[in-house]
C-alpha cells in the first residue's frame, strides 16, 4: 500500500488521528521531495489561472478625487475675539487705613474668609487705646453722680470764654489748612481746578475712578467759597458751636476728595507728559493734604467736645445743680461726646473688613508703614463674578455690549461693559464679561475667554479662515472649484487676526471657495461634499 491509500485510509476513519496524518505526510515529503515539489507547482498554476477567470467584485472604477466643501469670506471669516482673561468679583472691596501709621498687628492670611466687620490689621495705635479707655472711666464717672471739680460761677464763665476764644482759633487754623490741602497740594494736579468742569491731568486704566475725583474737586469749590467768606473771631458765642459743626462736616467731604484722588493716582500711567517722579510727587502732596486735614478735623472735634463741656459745667453752676440729676446728665452727655471722639479716632487706625468674602489681596506685614488711600487689603464675594478682559486696538471694534462669549471653553457669559478708551501704554482696553452664579471659577483665576465678534463688524470687510489660503513663494491664493477641478484665484492679505486674515483683494464676501486649501494644487478634480 502506498503512502497516500495510508494517509486517506486514516482520513476517512471514525476519529481521525490528525497526528498520525500528519507524521505520514511529513515522512511522504522527505521521501519523495521531488514529487510534491511539482505537485505544489501545479496547485500554485491552477490558483492563478483561476483569479483571472473568475470575476471579481472589484471591477468597478475607484473614483480618487478628492472631498472639498465650498464656502464664503462671510461665512468662513467669522470666528470669536480670543482673549485670557482675569475673574473677578462683582462684589468687592479695597481697604485701606484711616490715618499713616506702622501696623502692630495682622490677623488673617490671604486665601482667608472673613465676616463683615472683622478686623483685618492695625497701625500703632496706643494713644488712641488710651484716649478710649480714659473716655470710658469719664464717663463711668459721670454716670456715678461724681463731681470732677466743684467751681465758681465767675470761674464757669471764664472757661466757658476762654474756650470760645480757642474754638474760634481752631475754626481759623482748620480753615487754612483746608485752603492749602486743595489749593495748593492738590489743585496742581488739575486743570481748570476752580471751574465748573476740572479736569484730572493725569492718564489712568480706570477712567471711572478719575471721573470720581474730578467730580470731587467740582465740590470742593462751594466749600472754599463758604469757609473765606466767615472770620472765625468775630462769630458769636451761639455760632461757634455750629460753625464748628459745618466745618467737620465739610473737613469730611475733603477727606473724602483726597482719597479718592490718591486712589486714582494709584492706578495712574507715566506717560511722556507725566513721569513717574511726578505721580510719586502728587501722591506725597496727597497723603500729606491727607494727614493735615484730618487733623483738623480731630482737633475741631476736640474743640466741639471741650466747649460743651465747658457750657455744661457753666449750667450746672448757674443753676446750683453741682448735685442734681440735670448736672449729671450734662456731665454724661460731655463723657459720650468725648468718648465717641476717642472711639472714631481708634477705628481710623483699624483695618475692619466692609463686606463678607474671602481675602485675595494682602499687602501688609506687620512693622510695615502704610498711608491712608493706599489699599492694602482687596476682599471679594464670589456671590457674583465677571471676567475682565483686554483686547487690542483692532478687536475692540468687533466687540459690543451685550455679545456672547465662552469662558474656560465651557461658562457662557455676556459683555456687560466695553471701555470708551484705550490704555495710551498698553493700547488696550477694557472689556467685562458677566458671568452666571455658580459658575466655576474663583476671583482672581485666569482663564480663556472667546468673545463673538458683532454682526456689523462681520460683514464691514473680507476676511477668511487662514485654513482657505494657499501661500507659495510666489504669492496667496483660494480655490475656487470649476467644472469638478480647482481653480486657483489670487488674494492680497492684510492683517492676520489670530487664526483669520484680512483680504484686501481677490474676492469679496460672496465669492464660494474651498474652506481648506491645504494640500490642494490647481487642476486637481475634486468633489463638492455640500
Amino acid at each position: 500500500m502506498s503512502y497516500a491509500s495510508l494517509i486517506a485510509t486514516e482520513l476517512r476513519r471514525a476519529g481521525v488521528n490528525l497526528h498520525t496524518a500528519g507524521r505520514l505526510a511529513l515522512t511522504y515529503v522527505r521521501s519523495h521531495p521531488r514529487k510534491f515539489g511539482a505537485v505544489l507547482l501545479a496547485l500554485l498554476v491552477c490558483g492563478v489561472v483561476v483569479s483571472f477567470l473568475l470575476p471579481t467584485a472589484t471591477d468597478a472604477p475607484i473614483d480618487e478625487r478628492r472631498s472639498v466643501s465650498l464656502t464664503t469670506a462671510q461665512e468662513t471669516g467669522v470666528e470669536s475675539v480670543i482673549a485670557i482673561g482675569e475673574v473677578r468679583s462683582l462684589r468687592e472691596a479695597e481697604v485701606s487705613v484711616g490715618q499713616p501709621g506702622r501696623v502692630i498687628g495682622v490677623y488673617y492670611s490671604l486665601g482667608d474668609f472673613v465676616g463683615r466687620g472683622a478686623i483685618i490689621a492695625e497701625i500703632e495705635n496706643s494713644r488712641e487705646r488710651a484716649g478710649v479707655s480714659a473716655g470710658e472711666a469719664t464717663l463711668q464717672k459721670a454716670k456715678s453722680g461724681v463731681a470732677a471739680q466743684s467751681i465758681t460761677e465767675g470761674q464757669a464763665r471764664a472757661a466757658v470764654e476762654s474756650q470760645l476764644g480757642s474754638s474760634r482759633a481752631t475754626l481759623a487754623s482748620a480753615y487754612a489748612t483746608i485752603d492749602d490741602s486743595i489749593s495748593r497740594k492738590t489743585d496742581d494736579m488739575f486743570s481748570n481746578a476752580t471751574g465748573i468742569r476740572p479736569t484730572l491731568n493725569i492718564v489712568t486704566s480706570n477712567s471711572n475712578q478719575k471721573i470720581v475725583a474730578e467730580n470731587g474737586r467740582g465740590a470742593m469749590s462751594p466749600i472754599l467759597t463758604r469757609q473765606a467768606l466767615v472770620n472765625p473771631y468775630k462769630l458769636e458765642e451761639t455760632r461757634v458751636a455750629q460753625e464748628l459743626d459745618a466745618a467737620i462736616k465739610e473737613a469730611a467731604d475733603v477727606q473724602t476728595f483726597i482719597s479718592d484722588l490718591l486712589q486714582t493716582l494709584s492706578g495712574s500711567i507715566a506717560t511722556n507728559g507725566m513721569s513717574e517722579a511726578t505721580i510719586s510727587g502728587y501722591k506725597a502732596l496727597a497723603n500729606a493734604a491727607l494727614a493735615s486735614v484730618q487733623g483738623a478735623r480731630e482737633s475741631m472735634l476736640r474743640s466741639r467736645e471741650a466747649l460743651i463741656a465747658r457750657r455744661a459745667d457753666l449750667a450746672r453752676v448757674e443753676g446750683g445743680l453741682a448735685a442734681t440729676g440735670t448736672g449729671q446728665n450734662a456731665d454724661i452727655q460731655a463723657a459720650e461726646a468725648g468718648l465717641a471722639v476717642a472711639r472714631a479716632g481708634l477705628e481710623q487706625t483699624l483695618l475692619r473688613a466692609p463686606l463678607s468674602g474671602t481675602i485675595n489681596t494682602l499687602n501688609v506685614t506687620v512693622g510695615s508703614f502704610i498711608t491712608p488711600g493706599q489699599p492694602v487689603v482687596y476682599i471679594s464675594n464670589a456671590a457674583g463674578l465677571e471676567v475682565t478682559v483686554f483686547l487690542s486696538e483692532r478687536d475692540i471694534g468687533s466687540v459690543k455690549i451685550g455679545a456672547r462669549a465662552v469662558v474656560g471653553g465651557t461658562t457662557n457669559g455676556t459683555v456687560h461693559k466695553v471701555a470708551d478708551a484705550l490704555d495710551p501704554r498698553t493700547r488696550k482696553a477694557e472689556i467685562r464679561i458677566v458671568l452666571p452664579e455658580n459658575a466655576p471659577f474663583v476671583s482672581g483665576q485666569s482663564t480663556t475667554v472667546a468673545i463673538e465678534r458683532s454682526a456689523t463688524t462681520q460683514t464691514s470687510e473680507v476676511v477668511l479662515n487662514l485654513r482657505s489660503i494657499k501661500i507659495t513663494p510666489t504669492g496667496s491664493y483660494v480655490f475656487e472649484v470649476v467644472e469638478g477641478k480647482l481653480r486657483a484665484r489670487p488674494v492680497t492679505l492684510g492683517a492676520v487676526r489670530g487664526g483669520t486674515v484680512v483680504i484686501e483683494s481677490g474676492v469679496d464676501n460672496n465669492t464660494r471657495i474651498v474652506s481648506d486649501a491645504r494640500g490642494l494644487k490647481e487642476d486637481q478634480e475634486v468633489l463638492v461634499s455640500n
